[in-house]
């Protein structure tokens, strides 16, 4: 099933930094009123790793307001993109961090029911691309053991990656189907 957006968050705040895509921490409750007035009928909320436990998809308060921006703005907000395991990865850096990366991701998952989140969207690219069979073995594993915990919270993943076709398609099939797949137009143009 194809599911597109009109925006990621982040894209109609200035940033000081000039960065593509964030979370914009001061800004993000007036981001669905002007998606609204920009015509979307969804936005894609952004999680990065500074302050992700202070994010609203992780507070009772922020769900309270995330829902109630839904309700007034008229736009959906059902895909978080977790880009803070782009620096908090699930391969490439000693066990003990990739056990902690894993307790993040089941939080993340057990607040995203409450918030309407159907869909969470893990980038396995950039720094923290699959760079060998080890790395897609670590993250399968991993994926593998939090996957009854995300159908039991409502929640769907889906893997954004750099992979080629083929060991992308292994990957998923490695996962049983259970896990879907994120094509980003943007990043496979750039």
């Amino acid at each position: 099933k194809l599911n597109s957006i009109g925006i990621m968050q982040g894209r109609l705040s200035p940033d000081p930094d000039n960065r593509i895509q964030f979370f914009p921490k001061d800004t993000w409750e007036g981001e669905f009123h002007l998606a609204a007035q920009c015509g979307f009928e969804e936005i894609e909320l952004t999680m990065d790793l500074d302050g992700w436990q202070d994010h609203p998809v992780m507070t009772e308060k922020g769900r309270d307001r995330l829902q109630s921006l839904i309700v007034s703005s008229g736009v959906k907000a059902s895909i978080l993109c977790c880009d803070l395991f782009m620096k908090a990865p699930f391969f490439g850096v000693d066990r003990s961090k990739i056990e902690s990366h894993f307790q993040i991701l089941r939080k993340i998952i057990s607040s995203c029911k409450d918030a309407g989140i159907e869909l969470l969207e893990i980038p396995v690219i950039a720094d923290a691309r699959i760079k060998d069979e080890e790395d897609s073995s670590c993250l399968s594993s991993g994926l593998f053991d939090c996957l009854d915990y995300a159908d039991e919270h409502g929640v769907r993943l889906v893997l954004e990656t750099d992979l080629p076709p083929v060991p992308f398609r292994e990957l998923l099939e490695g996962l049983n189907g259970r896990v879907g797949a994120n094509y980003d137009t943007g990043n496979s143009v750039f």
